[in-house]
């Protein structure tokens, strides 16, 4: 990676303000996550092991982020004035804490993870073995790229890093690729599930509500993983990024659990076995055999 530039980097308090935002934010949204993992193990038992396993590491290592993610705001809003004061160093205020680092190493896992899940999903919904394969490489890759940045940063831990253009072009490729991912699975899973539509009004109702949900938490993410990009390429020094950053693995989090917490809402509207459906004309019913809609988010 790029030396650092040897200018000193031109910070303020005020520029802090962003990551007193961001803790503040994903704060609220780890409660709502708190909410939803509590549902999901009251109201899903019988789930496989692996499955619940997974949203203890989920959940565990985003509780874990929060806590590194305060340090690091503790860090720059209280340690790092104490020292300037005590020692007239500005370099007390770039110098990055080690919580910052485990804190992104801990979002990369939670990203690689529920975007691993929902590549499982896309396979389920479109039995389609190389678009899910497509989306699991573009997984790989982003955990591949955050990996590429981590390794010099432990090297370099200073802010004036975020400045060279080695580490721009590694964390706007970083973000592009999570990106491309996330637009990728969502599409593929309403595309899945818009093919599972079978001219009846009561399910297609029940396909639309799902392809409504996961359309909503890939374009949540989208949305976030842009700003974060663009505010990041525009003005790196103002660390509306960092507030976007701080985010992120919050709302993997909740897309996963409420992804899970999705099937009580599904399996109220269809039965457990053949979907009961009534012609348009409500004169008579009928059962439609084959796979249900619900078995999409069902746990395999």
């Amino acid at each position: 990676m790029d030396s650092a530039a040897s200018t000193p980097l031109q910070l303020d308090m005020s520029f802090f303000g962003p990551f007193e935002v961001g803790l503040t934010l994903s704060s609220l949204l780890l409660g709502i996550a708190t909410l939803q993992a509590w549902n999901y193990y009251l109201n899903f038992p019988t789930d496989r092991m692996a499955v619940k396993w997974m949203v203890a590491v989920v959940y565990v290592a985003d509780v874990l982020q929060t806590a590194f993610f305060a340090h690091t705001v503790y860090w720059f809003t209280i340690i790092g004035p104490q020292r300037l004061l005590a020692s007239n160093d500005y370099g007390a205020l770039t110098t990055m804490p080690w919580t910052l680092e485990m804190s992104a190493a801990l979002l990369a896992l939670i990203n690689f993870i529920v975007q691993a899940y929902f590549c499982h999903q896309v396979k389920c919904i479109s039995q389609s073995t190389l678009l899910a394969s497509g989306c699991f490489f573009l997984a790989i890759m982003r955990v591949a790229l955050t990996a590429a940045i981590l390794g010099p940063l432990s090297h370099n831990s200073t802010l004036l890093v975020i400045e060279t253009h080695t580490f721009k072009a590694e964390i706007i490729s970083e973000l592009a690729v999570g990106t491309t991912a996330d637009v990728l699975i969502a599409g593929c899973m309403c595309i899945g599930l818009h093919r599972r539509r079978t001219g009846f009004a009561h399910s297609d109702r029940l396909v639309d509500r799902l392809v409504s949900m996961a359309l909503g938490s890939g374009l949540t993410t989208t949305v976030v993983s842009v700003i974060q990009v663009v505010s990041y390429a525009v003005s790196p020094t103002s660390f509306i990024w960092i507030a976007c950053f701080s985010l992120t693995s919050k709302l993997f989090t909740n897309s996963l659990l409420a992804s899970l917490n999705r099937r009580e809402r599904a399996s109220t509207s269809v039965d457990r076995g053949d979907i009961e459906m009534s012609y348009p004309s409500g004169s008579s019913s009928t059962h439609v055999s084959g796979t249900k809609v619900t078995d999409c988010y069902e746990s395999c």
